[in-house]
């Protein structure tokens, strides 16, 4: 399991990945994270869209689930993920 700490607090990425795939307009989900002197780091949500996805949709549907500080701060869309043998994302590639 891999911890994120933004704006004081500390996000799960295995969590929020979870929370994410109930989405009806994503495929597949993955979260990293870059630096932020401001905040301490930015999230990022990596996705493979599903058919129909619209960004304002899916931006809707997180500020719903999560509330405005819990959306993603970025969002990057992939036709598909690096993977391990074992079919793990490889996170650092992305």
């Amino acid at each position: 399991m891999r911890i994120i700490r933004t704006r004081r607090e500390n996000l799960s990425t295995s969590a929020r990945e979870i929370d994410l795939q109930a989405c009806p307009l994503v495929r597949d989900v993955a979260v990293t994270a870059r630096p932020d002197e401001a905040l301490d780091a930015v999230v990022l949500t990596h996705m493979i869209p599903a058919a129909g996805y619209e960004e304002s949709g899916f931006r809707a549907w997180c500020r719903e689930l999560f509330g405005s500080c819990g959306a993603p701060d970025e969002l990057r869309k992939h036709p598909s993920y690096p993977r391990t043998g074992s079919g793990r994302v490889i996170v650092r590639e992305l």
